[in-house]
């Protein structure tokens, strides 16, 4: 009888023997590419090391004076002692070069987003060190993802006994000129404060400053616009004649973070607190938020809620309300509003008159609003929202009263619109904090 492998055995033993040898293949490469992104590191973190250590070396061992372009991608180190080391990178050889030291970066290597910045340290009296120039030189590697092997340099400088200001490191480079930032060229305002333009200078090729050149600044912020929190760019544009031959931009970032006050107690009626009520009640089948809304009942010629309060509106001063509403049925009178602030005994003063349009459905309504006149302050005030002969069961829930000028300041309160879209509603104390 003869002996022999069948097709079946032949057909898996060849595909257990390529399961292996694909299986130790994976070995082999994964092996191979530890071993290849292991070289890579070690060269990227060697490079990083030579080339702070020449940067920091001639910077501590020197005075810098002066930070001049010399080209695209290229800045001239100036000293005090009249020498002078260029940084230059090119793109095209993947090369680095600071003085007398060049070197081409490994394979898929690259620099991005290089740039030298002054800050000022705002601690330090003017006789002393009181600025910071940042020279930052990002390295990256596509093999190695997301790791920088770059370089920071961080020089403390006297900015009185210096001209070192703010130079784009970019290939936007001209015969003409160039624009150098004086002061930071990235700066973080809180809302309301005044911005004060830090100036520039212009230089020739030659890093000599040129008198009189044309430029034109193009600033979201005037002295009538108070820019709501975001990042925005100031723009300089260098001319020659009529063309504009170089720009820089400033960075400005608007946060805000100011602390609100609810001048209203219990705002959302969620406990029986604060409140005297006259055709009015507390409900639970009907709530914009929490468990509690306030129900105004139909057919009454006055439903409300009124709320003692020591507190005094300030003339001059102006209120953010806001409350969330609801009826039945749409208003029929035009006497049919809802009313935020009352002033007792005399009349009504800081009002939200409002005509419903949207029945059956809970709505914003709001208002900035201030004291008409100077006659009321020194009197005794009370919260009151009410409807006056209203034709329909109505309700009220998260009421908003905010005192805008002192929060942010006179001249600086924001739009009812940017309130709508960026308070919410609270009880006592919110810390508003937008972009920051």
């Amino acid at each position: 009888m003869k002996k022999g492998f069948t097709v079946v055995e032949l057909i898996v033993s060849f595909s257990l023997t390529m399961v292996i040898v694909v299986f130790l293949f994976q070995i082999v490469i994964s092996l191979k590419n530890i071993y290849t992104a292991s070289l890579l590191k070690t060269e990227l973190i060697n490079k990083q090391a030579i080339i702070s250590d020449k940067i920091n070396t001639s910077f501590n061992q020197k005075t810098i004076n002066r930070v001049t372009k010399c080209g695209s991608y290229c800045l001239k180190f100036i000293y005090s002692d009249n020498t002078s080391e260029i940084l230059k990178i090119d793109s095209n050889e993947n090369s680095f070069q600071f003085g007398t030291y060049k070197t081409l970066l490994p394979d898929n290597s690259y620099f991005k987003n290089v740039s030298l910045n002054i800050a000022s340290t705002g601690t330090f009296d003017k006789s002393e060190n009181d600025s910071i120039l940042i020279l930052d030189l990002p390295i990256y590697n596509d093999i190695l993802k997301d790791q920088n092997f770059g370089v920071k340099i961080v020089y403390q400088f006297n900015e009185d006994s210096s001209n070192i200001y703010s130079v784009d490191f970019d290939e936007n480079s001209n015969e003409y000129g160039y624009i150098a930032l004086t002061g930071a060229k990235e700066i973080s305002l809180s809302y309301g404060d005044e911005y004060k333009e830090y100036g520039y200078y212009v230089y020739d090729v030659d890093g000599n400053i040129i008198d009189g050149a044309k430029v034109v600044i193009d600033n979201p912020i005037d002295d009538n616009n108070n820019l709501p929190p975001g990042n925005y760019e100031i723009i300089y544009s260098l001319y020659d004649e009529e063309n504009i031959v170089y720009q820089t931009r400033r960075k400005l970032k608007i946060y805000m973070d100011s602390t609100l006050t609810n001048i209203v107690k219990n705002p959302g009626f969620e406990t029986d607190d604060n409140w005297t009520l006259s055709n009015a009640s507390y409900v639970t089948t009907e709530s914009y938020s929490g468990n509690r809304a306030l129900k105004f009942e139909s057919g009454a010629l006055t439903a409300m809620s009124e709320q003692a309060t020591t507190y005094k509106p300030i003339y001059g001063h102006k209120y953010y309300g806001r409350l969330m509403f609801k009826s039945s049925s749409n208003f029929t009178s035009n006497d049919d509003r809802y009313e935020l602030i009352y002033k007792d005994g005399v009349g009504s003063v800081l009002v939200l008159v409002h005509k419903n349009t949207k029945n059956s459905e809970w709505h914003s309504i709001s208002n900035i609003v201030s004291l008409a006149n100077d006659n009321y302050v020194n009197q005794t005030w009370r919260f009151r929202n009410f409807i006056v002969n209203g034709s329909s069961v109505s309700y009220a829930d998260d009421l908003l009263l905010i005192d805008l000028t002192s929060a942010f300041g006179a001249g600086k309160e924001p739009s009812k619109e940017w309130c709508d879209e960026n308070i919410p509603f609270f009880e006592n104390q919110y810390n508003l904090i937008i972009n920051k």
